[in-house]
């Protein structure tokens, strides 16, 4: 009751009072934790529960799960796959797509995209953690397409789905466009008004500033990006990054 109130000091005192714990116990608090963000407690008290000899039921790897995605930890996600199958946890569509969230926010998308293949039945939040994935990682085009593909397969996107698939249409419409027409300025309050960026809108940004001989720009929003630490650069960056060095003699920089 008091997790559910948003009341986690007060729910963890009673639980912390309890002198035999249950399982009801255990999964009531650590629910608790991850709905409402504090994955790592969530995860900690996962660890105590393992060591006062408590073995996880469903409840409680779905839970888990959900911090581990929050955490991006795939080493407990990893061990919470490996507990599941060495113990014939049978994978309901929650853990699958806990499964496919932890792996595709760490970066392993095609694991999370076998995971997601092979699913017999996808609800919503399955195809949430797939396209939400895509879009973090900065694979806007299959984002974009499993977003057609769920909508041909009859499901009704919600907010979450819009959430995930918005910041993939824009990273790569927007700011391309703009960047390309020389509305550089434009571009870049497009690009600073967007909630979370992923590696697309860096590089459309620092490609489009390399182009119209602004490379200082570029190699200072290079810096931003390796600061921000979201995401991380690839092959397009450092072509981008060069044809800005080029463009403006900075050879030093280039080096």
């Amino acid at each position: 009751m008091y997790s559910r109130c948003v009341e986690l000091v007060i729910a963890r005192k009673v639980f912390d009072e309890i002198n035999d714990r249950g399982q009801v116990s255990w999964n009531s608090m650590i629910p608790g934790y991850t709905k409402m963000g504090f994955a790592q407690q969530a995860v900690k008290l996962f660890r105590d529960m393992r060591e006062a000899g408590f073995e996880p039921d469903e409840m409680t790897l779905v839970s888990v799960l959900g911090a581990c995605n929050d955490l991006a930890d795939l080493e407990m996600g990893r061990w919470v796959e490996w507990f599941m199958e060495g113990n014939g946890v049978w994978l309901n569509s929650f853990l699958k797509s806990s499964l496919i969230g932890v792996h595709a926010k760490c970066g392993d998308l095609d694991f999370a995209r076998r995971v997601f293949d092979g699913m017999a039945k996808r609800d919503v939040v399955a195809w949430n953690a797939m396209i939400i994935g895509y879009s973090q990682n900065g694979v806007s085009d299959e984002a974009i397409a499993l977003f057609h593909a769920m909508k041909e397969a009859g499901l009704e996107p919600d907010k979450i789905t819009m959430v995930g698939v918005l910041p993939a249409c824009a990273s790569v419409g927007l700011i391309d466009m703009y960047a390309k027409c020389g509305s550089l300025d434009r571009a870049l309050q497009i690009f600073e008004e967007m909630p979370w960026k992923n590696v697309v809108c860096w590089n459309a940004m620092i490609s489009g500033l390399a182009a119209y001989g602004r490379g200082q720009e570029a190699i200072l929003l290079f810096t931003q990006m390796v600061e921000d630490g979201t995401v991380c650069p690839n092959d397009i960056t450092f072509v981008g990054l060069l044809y800005a060095c080029m463009h403006v003699g900075l050879v030093v920089e280039g080096r």
